[in-house]
């Protein structure tokens, strides 16, 4: 999933997780992005959050790149 909220009462991401089990021909990664200003601060730049130093961003883009891979 992209652009999940970050605020800690907004429970978008698991509403969508729980609707989206009811399609079996799509598979759900664990990892995912949230909406963060970096992104599209990155954007702009041309560069990507692993190059501005963004350790939550990077991270979030460093797993999806793992699960991916492991997949």
């Amino acid at each position: 999933m992209t652009y999940t909220p970050t605020h800690h009462l907004i429970d978008e991401r698991n509403q969508a997780q729980k609707y989206l089990k009811e399609f079996p021909e799509f598979s759900l990664l664990e990892a995912y992005t949230s909406d963060r200003k970096v992104y599209r601060d990155t954007a702009y730049l041309g560069k990507g959050v692993i190059e501005v130093k963004n350790e939550k961003a990077a991270k979030e883009i460093k797993n999806i790149v793992e699960e991916i891979y492991e997949f």
